[in-house]
């Protein structure tokens, strides 16, 4: 009876044995981040704690960060496969040892005070999303999973963690709730327009009326008649505003940016008044565009009235132009095919944007102005436009230093194509 069991015994650790291994092979050729975790000072030292007494580890782990340091010190992975090694940027599991005690250790406390605190009400399963900065500075949005078992050979306490990478269904998500945002301001933005359009009629009425009483001779006719021409430029802004939100063709053609950049100075010199200097440097020899002209216009007032209102107390803005050439060594060629462009510059001296909130500035309801007084959805706009046009606009800020604005556009060539 005895050598029966010694027997079956036998065949079981055996079986245990190959069922490891296969979970071996799996574990080092999944696609997926998998690490193995010598986890058994860690749970000695939870253990201790609990003796003293300690009950809330939240609480305790909240008012003692010192302790997420040493439970950190009784973790040590031992085991980690070419996918977890990638997702971290690290090359052996030496470095993702000294990546866990440095970098993540200072990125993610929180984090790791609320997993302890599982630990220690005995959840040997539990998910976390975060976000993770890779050994190599990479952001990356990751669903960590965890796991336990009891190592056959060693009878040790090993946990299996495992990190998902979703950074690229996060951009998808993103972008659908981009374009869901993008269906909202359609509707809204047409529905303004066609107001608004109706508003500007009014006025031109009125114009040609005071026109008329006025007389050719009284010098106010020329104030009129700058009147009347601004606001025919507005009515044709609106209806190509309106052409853009119900999705109908725009009216391309070829586009001289510099002469674009002087009617936009001149229409505009009222508004910003004596505080304000704008100052153009405009490249005789620059390259035409293809492109839809009344769209551009409004691009590009619309980045001169941000510069204007970046600067209450009055400043400087600043208009260049020149031609560019995107090559293989650009920064630019990620978001540009390589190619000849111009580039439309508009910077001010004013009060800057915070570098948290330059990645959302394109983002349709996001102002850094006061609420309730601006829409947000200005450079979203304006960057759909410059998209229309195979474009990039990108920005540069520093606080209390000002802003710069660049738009590069495809050179329209004697083919005709952009």
């Amino acid at each position: 009876m005895q050598s029966k069991k010694r027997s079956s015994d036998a065949v079981m650790k055996r079986a245990l044995q190959i069922s490891e291994q296969r979970y071996k092979r799996l574990f080092k050729d999944s696609p997926v981040a998998h690490f193995e975790v010598d986890a058994t000072d860690l749970e000695h030292h939870i253990s201790e704690l609990k003796q003293s007494g300690i009950k809330d580890f939240r609480t305790f782990f909240s008012t003692h960060p010192e302790e997420i340091n040493k439970c950190i010190s009784g973790i040590k992975i031992v085991d980690a496969n070419r996918a977890s090694m990638d997702l971290l940027e690290c090359s052996n599991v030496s470095e993702c040892n000294m990546y866990l005690r440095g970098q993540f250790l200072m990125q993610q406390k929180n984090f790791l005070g609320e997993a302890f605190a599982l630990r220690s009400e005995k959840k040997t399963e539990y998910t976390f999303n975060m976000k993770l900065q890779t050994a190599k500075g990479t952001m990356r949005d990751v669903i960590v999973k965890r796991n336990e078992m009891l190592s056959i050979e060693t009878g040790e306490l090993r946990i299996i963690i495992t990190l998902i990478d979703i950074t690229e269904f996060k951009k998808i998500e993103m972008q659908l709730i981009q374009s869901k945002k993008m269906e909202v301001i359609g509707k809204l933005a047409g529905s303004v327009a066609h107001d608004f359009n109706n508003l500007l009629q009014v006025i031109m009425g009125y114009a040609e009326y005071l026109s008329l009483e006025l007389g050719k001779e009284n010098p106010l006719q020329k104030d009129v008649e700058e009147i009347q021409r601004v606001t025919k430029r507005a009515v044709s802004l609106t209806q190509k505003l309106l052409s853009f939100t119900q999705k109908e063709t725009l009216h391309w053609e070829i586009v001289n940016v510099n002469d674009l950049i002087g009617e936009v100075k001149q229409m505009l010199r009222r508004i910003l008044g004596d505080q304000y200097t704008l100052e153009t440097r405009l490249y005789n020899n620059l390259s035409k565009v293809q492109g839809e002209r009344n769209s551009l216009e409004l691009v590009l007032m619309n980045l001169i009235i941000n510069a204007k209102e970046a600067m209450p107390k009055g400043g400087k803005i600043t208009i260049v132009t020149e031609n560019k050439i995107i090559a293989g060594t650009v920064k630019l060629e990620k978001e540009l095919q390589q190619g000849s462009f111009i580039c439309i510059s508009i910077g001010d001296t004013g009060r800057g944007i915070k570098p948290e909130d330059l990645p959302f500035i394109y983002e349709p309801f996001f102002t850094t102005k006061q609420s309730g007084l601006v829409s947000g959805l200005g450079l979203s706009m304006a960057q759909n436009i410059v998209k229309q046009h195979n474009g990039l606009i990108l920005c540069e800020s520093e606080v209390n230093r000002g802003s710069l604005f660049r738009i590069f556009l495809p050179v329209y060539n004697v083919q005709g194509k952009r």
